[in-house]
């Protein structure tokens, strides 16, 4: 298993080269933290199923996905 800093560090640490590349990552992860840490857009999904994608900008870990 990975620690965090492994789990997320080369995404993290080297964003802006893919980004101006043109690049998308797909980051999937059961960890808040990560995804706010690294994520443009979250894509929530619960079984299996879409329920919102919404912009990082003014999120936080309090905050929960309705539906």
């Amino acid at each position: 298993m990975l620690t965090p800093q492994e789990a997320t560090g080369a995404l993290r640490d080297h964003p802006q080269p893919r980004r101006r590349e043109g690049k998308s990552i797909i980051f999937i992860s059961h960890k808040l933290n990560e995804v706010l840490e690294i994520a443009d857009r979250i894509t929530v999904l619960r079984r299996g199923k879409k329920i919102e994608t919404l912009p990082r900008a003014g999120r936080d870990r309090g905050e929960r996905s309705r539906g």
